[in-house]
């Protein structure tokens, strides 16, 4: 055999070993690698081989095959680290990369897309309440709470600030900010002036409260469980104010900051290296001795206690928010029943029997709140 038929022979295998070699390590490894999907669409199946579809198989394959290419999500995020921390380019627009703190350890990351609540627009100053939205948020509120009052069910609203509104200050400086006011806090302002108190907006709140610790994640779109505390601390001085003291006694513990992922830092699918860290707090002394169980019923979650204070339910609905301050009350409650505002519907609430009900929307689907007129 002459030595370029060798050589031919030789590179013919080191080729086919290319190929065949991923497919092979896959197989061993893959139970032990991140399997995640970061790409904001479905990956694609692999097509059943038919006579009907017998044209279109090839190309569907072909989408199968490269869709699910061994190491496939490990090569994306190497891509989208090298393109981040070299280049300093998002793999998503709808991330947005704030300050980094003095101490170094955190560099914020915010949510930003205007299909889904545009909610930079509320710090921006982009978006007004005109004196007609106002009367009617009030007139919706008024009429759901007395339809609730005739079957004694007591109904509270809260309003959440976006994470950016909090932290307006860790906004990069590209973000230019047109008028300083805040629209939530003055319609909620507005709201108190028609003598309407079963509503909360802790806005106020939340900025004291981050001078003590994080309220909101920094790697991630939601408040974390302080913030959900002191939403529930306000929710439960006006529900009954006399089982306040159960957040007045409550310590909160600053935290260490340790690396870890959001759903921000996965919407852009890079690997922390150190440069994200969290800092979650931890609340002390708040019913320690709690104990209840959580069970999942679709897109519902139910908090039941086994020795509640207050032997009360609570039904809330709203969005992704809430699970904060749902935990903090299943605490406290007997039973606590979170509704995604997607899933509610009349028939529902009421077969449930609360005693309680609580409708909240964070500041970005503020507009959620105006769909409730048919309580």
């Amino acid at each position: 055999m002459e030595k370029t038929e060798k050589i031919n022979i030789a590179t013919i295998i080191i080729f086919i070993m290319i190929l065949l070699l991923p497919q092979i390590l896959y197989f061993f490894v893959k139970d032990f690698i991140p399997q995640n999907n970061a790409e904001n669409r479905n990956l694609a199946v692999k097509p059943n081989l038919e006579f009907k579809t017998l044209q279109d198989f090839p190309e569907n394959y072909d989408n199968y095959f490269n869709d699910n290419l061994p190491f496939r999500a490990i090569i994306q995020e190497l891509y989208n680290d090298v393109n981040y921390y070299i280049f300093g380019i998002k793999s998503l627009n709808n991330v947005i990369v704030g300050k980094t703190s003095d101490d170094g350890n955190n560099t914020w990351l915010f949510y930003d897309k205007k299909e889904d609540g545009d909610p930079i627009q509320y710090v921006r100053g982009i978006r007004t309440f005109n004196q007609e939205y106002k009367e009617s948020f009030v007139k919706n509120i008024k009429e759901n709470t007395q339809k609730l009052e005739n079957k004694n069910i007591e109904l509270f609203y809260c309003l959440i600030p976006n994470k950016s509104t909090i932290y307006k200050e860790m906004l990069p400086s590209y973000i230019k900010i047109k008028n300083d006011k805040n629209m939530v806090l003055d319609l909620y302002n507005y709201v108190k002036s028609q003598n309407i108190e079963n509503i909360i907006y802790p806005y106020n709140e939340l900025l004291e409260a981050k001078k003590i610790a994080n309220p909101y994640y920094i790697l991630d779109t939601h408040w974390n469980i302080y913030g959900g505390f002191i939403g529930a601390g306000l929710l439960q001085e006006k529900i009954d104010p006399n089982y306040k003291y159960l957040f007045d006694n409550a310590k909160i513990n600053k935290g260490e900051a340790v690396s870890s992922e959001g759903d921000l830092s996965r919407m852009l699918n890079i690997t922390t290296l150190g440069k994200f860290k969290e800092q979650t707090p931890i609340i002390e002394n708040f019913l320690n001795d709690a104990e209840y169980k959580i069970i999942h019923d679709g897109y519902t979650i139910i908090y039941e206690s086994t020795k509640p204070v207050i032997d009360k339910e609570i039904v809330i609905v709203g969005d992704s928010y809430m699970e904060q301050i749902a935990l903090n009350f299943a605490k406290i409650y007997s039973k606590i029943t979170y509704l995604p505002h997607y899933e509610y519907n009349n028939e529902k609430l009421y077969s449930l029997n609360p005693d309680i009900v609580i409708i909240e929307a964070v500041e970005r689907y503020i507009d959620n709140i105006m769909e409730f007129f048919w309580l």
